[in-house]
């Protein structure tokens, strides 16, 4: 009965009958002591352990593993220091302890000392996957090597090691000499693959994992489903959520409405949340920021009024979001409010993100000296090279050249091996017809020998994707790319604002350093070669 109660979390009920009982033992003794440890009410486990008759061995275990899960290692040391005689739990928790906080060597003297006879399975995985969790997998390798039985989490434990190590084709040889590999061993290799990008080895992995006899859990699943490259693989993993009745699952949802949003497919992401019963603040944040991708800012800002009203605190990820929205549809007003409200309405300390976002807003809008100010009031350290060449590209959209000159000087002196603080600067001036300052600023450049990091663009096509570089000449679509670069797309696009003027580029170029031409938006326009006539575009909801 008294074990019962605490089982049920009826402490005080125990408690009263455990008092009343005529005869006590050293089991109803025992019996309180793991009662207490168990509901978390370590004062009085030890009250009452301290005032026992006799003490035996589980009772003096519970007290040392209580310790261990509270982190009071130093009181569970003394504890199990004091014990006149262990069990394999007593050694095992107090190892565990120690790996607990850091103390490996601790850990292991520890180890070494336990009896040969005392020592299990458990013992020898709780050394593998303490030592896999200090970031010590060569360790933890030579206690996996000495064990006389590997049981699954023992595997489970080198392959996770060598995988958080970068150390893939290590944990593969491991995951293939497995004999029995269970749930955990698939998902453990897959998300290791998919984590490190190896998305071709991931893939390969969950398809040999559909032919065994293990179903995919929800970690499987989302660490497929976030290397997903065009909608229609999304769709494919979308169907096998509802094969295996985890469409309720809320984590699944959010994956899933992310997916979408990032492969193109808006309508297909509100559907995601739309159908997903448990909402959580995660699943708002990502409806939120699926609407600013896709430069849908009203209804951004509409799904953010909505997060609130159902009582769910925003995130600093959920901020960037709104503030993108407002960046997308030029809502300076509502973006500087918002900008406010993050620290003093919400308590969340602005990020680089969020600044960035307020910035592009404030110099798209032409507000380029209030975008200025803002940025000279950024904490110390927060300001990056992404932040200024933002802003300079504000002041060569409104013809700011002094601020231009500031904010070019500043990024300069940040990244000095940079090409593209040079060449912004270089494009102001040259705007303006300032030879002498655009040359200068070139001399400048390769007297520093700065590095011009080649730019690239990527897109989908028919479920493939397509990475153009600066100069590209690999594409299998060369030839037929650039002919219609040449003798179509360059023609229609003279004179418009997506490339310079040819007399301007003369003016701009002032013996630049070579190689510094670019392509005259040579990426984006193979990106249209490629797309022309191909690919249609998805608008907001509601048009």
């Amino acid at each position: 009965m008294v074990s019962g109660y605490f089982r049920a979390g009826r402490v005080r009920e125990a408690r009263e009958l455990f008092d009343v009982m005529p005869d006590r033992n050293d089991y109803s003794w025992t019996t309180v002591v793991q009662g207490y440890t168990s509901n978390g009410m370590l004062m009085e486990a030890r009250e009452t352990f301290d005032r026992m008759p006799q003490r035996n061995v589980v009772a003096w275990t519970a007290m040392v593993k209580a310790y261990v899960d509270s982190g009071q290692i130093q009181d569970a040391w003394e504890l199990f220091d004091m014990m006149p005689e262990r069990n394999s739990y007593s050694w095992n928790a107090m190892i565990s302890g120690f790996l607990s906080i850091g103390e490996v060597a601790e850990a292991v003297q520890l180890f070494e000392r336990m009896p040969h006879r005392l020592r299990n399975v458990v013992s020898w995985t709780t050394m593998v996957t303490g030592l896999a969790r200090n970031g010590l997998a060569y360790r933890a390798r030579e206690f996996f090597d000495r064990m006389p039985v590997k049981d699954a989490a023992a595997w489970n434990a080198m392959i996770t090691a060598y995988a958080n190590n970068g150390q893939l084709n290590e944990a593969q040889r491991l995951f293939d000499s497995m004999l029995a590999k269970d749930l955990v061993s698939w998902s453990t290799i897959i998300e290791a693959y998919s984590k490190n990008e190896r998305r071709h080895e991931a893939l390969n992995m969950f398809l040999l994992m559909r032919r065994s006899a293990v179903s995919p859990n929800i970690r499987t699943l989302i660490s497929i489903l976030v290397i997903s490259e065009s909608t229609a693989e999304v769709k494919q993993i979308h169907g096998l959520v509802i094969t295996f009745g985890l469409l309720s699952e809320t984590s699944l949802g959010n994956a899933l409405l992310t997916m979408y949003s990032r492969s193109g497919d808006l309508m297909s992401a509100w559907s995601a949340f739309e159908k997903l019963e448990e909402k959580d603040a995660i699943t708002w944040t990502s409806i939120v920021q699926a609407f600013a991708n896709h430069g849908c800012g009203y209804h951004a800002l509409q799904g953010f009024a909505q997060m609130l009203r159902h009582g769910y605190k925003p995130s600093s990820t959920t901020f960037t979001a709104v503030l993108s929205a407002c960046r997308h549809a030029g809502l300076v007003e509502k973006g500087r409010k918002m900008f406010e409200s993050i620290y003093h309405v919400y308590g969340v300390e602005p990020t680089i993100e969020h600044y960035s976002c307020l910035v592009d807003l404030l110099g798209r809008s032409g507000y380029v000296r209030e975008a200025k100010e803002l940025v000279n009031g950024m904490q110390q350290g927060m300001r990056d090279e992404a932040i200024l060449a933002t802003l300079l590209g504000a002041c060569v959209m409104h013809n700011e050249v002094e601020v231009a000159r500031e904010v070019g000087e500043d990024l300069i002196r940040l990244d000095p091996s940079g090409s593209g603080g040079y060449r912004l600067l270089a494009n102001v001036f040259a705007s303006h017809g300032m030879r002498d300052e655009t040359a200068n600023v070139w001399k400048v450049m390769r007297g520093s020998k700065a590095k011009r990091t080649p730019g690239f663009s990527q897109i989908e096509v028919n479920m493939r994707n397509h990475v153009f570089y600066s100069g590209d000449q690999e594409h299998p679509q060369c030839p037929e790319i650039y002919e219609m670069l040449n003798d179509t797309i360059v023609p229609q696009m003279k004179g418009s604002s997506c490339i310079w003027e040819p007399s301007l580029l003369s003016d701009a170029l002032a013996d630049p350093p070579p190689g510094d031409l670019g392509c005259l938006g040579l990426l984006e326009k193979c990106k249209i070669d490629v797309t022309l006539s191909q690919k249609g575009k998805h608008g907001c909801l509601g048009g």
